[in-house]
């Protein structure tokens, strides 16, 4: 808040802001969430990749890396980079940035590790 407004209240500050969103409603949502008809719960389809099966991949990730010696990582790391993925459908393995942030991997890595462990593990 601005020193000369100090004495607004919660209350005058919240009427504003109702107020400004009523105004600029058009600015503020897409038009396509305001169309009739449409649900977003209802209309966005639910992955079994991100309810069920990534959460079980981090967590056989997880148990799996941790347990490695910095030595057993490096093994990994190399036979990891040395993978043939012509078969795969997977982009280029980047296996010292997946050594680096292991904890902190995203999707299309789980993908590259779940696809490549069994041939290296």
């Amino acid at each position: 808040m601005h020193k000369e407004q100090s004495e607004r209240t919660k209350q005058d500050i919240q009427e504003e802001l109702i107020q400004w969103t009523a105004e600029n409603r058009d600015k503020i949502y897409s038009p396509f969430l305001t169309m009739k008809g449409f649900d977003p719960v209802k209309d966005t389809s639910i992955e079994i990749l991100h309810t069920i099966l990534l959460g079980v991949i981090k967590y056989i990730w997880h148990v799996t890396y941790t347990a490695w010696s910095p030595e057993e990582k490096q093994t990994f790391a190399v036979r990891l980079q040395a993978t043939n993925i012509n078969a795969l459908s997977i982009h280029t393995i980047r296996s010292a940035y997946i050594i680096q942030y292991a904890g902190s991997l995203i999707r299309h890595q789980f993908k590259t590790t779940m696809q490549t462990n069994i041939f290296h593990v």
